[in-house]
């Protein structure tokens, strides 16, 4: 596991409301599939990922967001659908993201 401090992880009251409203969506934690991560410790992320799906498997959407380097997407895992989206706030942009394809692919 990382020995770096998490400079981003989901307010827990997101947490909360999507269990309270029993909401269709799982949330992950961002630092343990950043950039960052997958390049330093690829194993830890994809045991964090593996675990994530796994807790979520009864839910429609597992989100998380996702440091590209310097600008922050969202990415929407749907697994009954077989589907990723990677939702960009920037029109237009290339971003890099063989690494997290990957690791979500594995």
């Amino acid at each position: 596991m990382p020995t770096k401090l998490l400079c981003f992880s989901i307010p827990r009251s997101l947490i909360v409301e999507a269990r309270d409203k029993r909401l269709p969506v799982g949330l992950l934690d961002p630092d343990p599939l950043s950039i960052e991560t997958l390049t330093t410790d690829r194993d830890y992320s994809v045991r964090y990922l593996e675990k994530g799906l796994r807790k979520h498997a009864n839910k429609d959407y597992v989100m998380f967001a996702h440091n590209c380097g310097g600008h922050w997407i969202a990415v929407v895992i749907i697994s009954k659908w077989g589907k990723v989206l990677y939702l960009d706030s920037i029109r237009g942009s290339k971003k890099d993201l063989s690494g997290l394809k990957s690791l979500i692919d594995e």
